[in-house]
Formats: structure tokens, sequence, C-alpha cells
């Protein structure tokens, strides 16, 4: 329960002042916008799937990766973690233009259940860590660390249940005017 401290996860659970807590959530905002900008002309040159899967594992390294970061070390670390975990949770866009591509008899169908799991799946998942948080009321690290092993390890978990859609769909280059 909230006592007024620094309770919960994220940057202000490692003790940061709210400007540099700012900074790094905006760090985080440019990577998941630079990652929306990027990510359709990765997946025209490289494939849907591919650049999707390496994404949502890019995504479960960030995630661990943040678990093991800890008070002390070099805040530009810091940086670099979130931008990268934004820059690769940006790729989640892929799964509707992949829905779409797997089913192209009943697009609206699948783009909905990509939505409607992904949506009904994340107030699941932040009811759920809320849980495993107050587990924790007195050591807000432990459970910053807990929870990015948890959401880390579920992204390596729906990368591999992703994985074998990609082999349905052979990779496709998209040709482009200047080609």
């Amino acid at each position: 329960m909230y006592k007024g401290k620094a309770f919960g996860v994220g940057p202000r659970a490692l003790g940061l002042a709210e400007v540099t807590t700012g900074n790094l959530l905006l760090t985080l905002s440019g990577g998941v916008m630079l990652g929306y900008f990027g990510v359709g002309w990765l997946a025209d040159r490289f494939g849907l799937p591919r650049v999707a899967l390496v994404g949502s594992s890019a995504f479960a390294a960030a995630q661990f990766a943040l678990a093991l970061f800890r008070p002390g070390w070099p805040l530009w670390g810091l940086y670099g973690l979130l931008f990268a975990f934004g820059l690769a949770g940006a790729t989640s866009l892929l799964y509707f233009a992949h829905a779409q591509r797997l089913f192209p008899h009943m697009t609206g169908r699948a783009t909905t259940a990509v939505n409607l799991f992904g949506i009904g799946g994340g107030a699941l998942l932040q009811w759920a860590l809320g849980l495993v948080a107050g587990q924790f009321p007195e050591a807000a690290g432990t459970a910053y660390s807990t929870l990015f092993l948890l959401t880390g390890t579920l992204a390596v978990a729906a990368s591999v249940g992703y994985a074998p859609l990609g082999r349905l769909e052979q990779p496709q280059r998209v040709p482009r005017p200047s080609d």
C-alpha cells in the first residue's frame, strides 16, 4: 500500500529525483516514437514476422536488463535500457499487420482478436503485477526487479509462441519506386 514513500516500480524505486525520472520516461517515449516510425520500414526490408520476432526478443532482453539494474550504476545505462525498451516495444504494432496477412478472409475478426487480447491481457497483467508488487511493501527495488523478471519471462514465452506463425509466411520485400 502506498504510504508516501517511493513505493512501486520504475525509476522512482531506484531513489531517483523526480526530474530525472521524468527525463527517463521521456527517453522511453522517444524510443517508442522512433520505433513506430521505423518498424514499418524494417518490416518492408526484412520481413514482417522476422522483425516482429526480433523486436519481441529485444523487448524481453531489455526487461531482463532492467531487472538487473541497481542504484549506483551509471545512469546513462538506464537511459539506454529504457530507450531500447521503448524501441523494441513498438514492434508490437506488427502483430496487427501479420494477423491481416494470415487471415485475409477475416481481417476484421483477426485484428479485433489481436486488439481484444492485447488490451484485455494488458489489463489483467497490470492487476496481477499490482498483486506481486504488493508483496514487497518496503522493498521497492526488489519489486522493480521481480516485476521486470516476470514480464521478461512472459515476453519470452510469447515470442516462443509466436515463432511458428512467422514460418507460415515467407518474408515479402515491398518494392520501392527507387528499386
